[in-house]
């Protein structure tokens, strides 16, 4: 197995939070919102909402410049969830192999992936400032694998209620 840097902002009690993350990593699925620290402030408290029901990983390519720029991202990260949902964060990381695994080029990119999610049948992207029920939507109904769509769609149902 090749390890990939990664970096864990975790914004909730250590305890509760390292079991989900643990988790996290050993899903059969995965659900990463790509963002950008550029992106409008009220683009990305609403991803960081959307993300927290739809337990989707927000995931931020590198870390804030200078010596403190893990404290600044995780500054950024928990300035974001304070508006969101201070209460029940979603998960953020800083992942840049992430981003090249799924070629991500542009914020905000929506990623639904079986395990790693290596092989072009194993993934589904989709990018724009659409919101996460939209690209979950999407993905479902276009998606070329046919697991990909069932499972966008059962995100989608869990998160969001009823079936589009």
């Amino acid at each position: 197995m090749k390890y990939l840097f990664a970096v864990f902002i975790l914004l909730a009690a250590p305890a509760a939070r390292s079991q989900s993350m643990f988790e996290a990593i050993r899903a059969e699925w995965h659900f990463y919102v790509f963002v950008s620290s550029t992106m409008p402030r009220e683009s990305l408290i609403q991803i960081a909402r959307d993300a927290q029901k739809s337990r989707a990983v927000i995931v931020l390519r590198g870390m804030g410049e200078g010596q403190n720029g893990m404290v600044a991202s995780r500054d950024f990260a928990a300035g974001i969830n304070t508006q969101c949902c201070s209460g029940n964060p979603p998960a953020w990381m800083i992942h840049p192999a992430l981003f090249d695994r799924y070629k991500v080029k542009s914020a905000p990119a929506f990623v639904v992936a079986k395990g790693e999610g290596t092989g072009s049948d194993d993934f589904s992207l989709v990018y724009g400032d659409v919101g996460i029920p939209a690209a979950l939507k999407f993905i479902a109904q276009t998606s070329k694998n046919s697991a990909t769509r069932a499972q966008s769609s059962s995100i989608y149902t869990r998160s969001f209620g009823s079936k589009y």
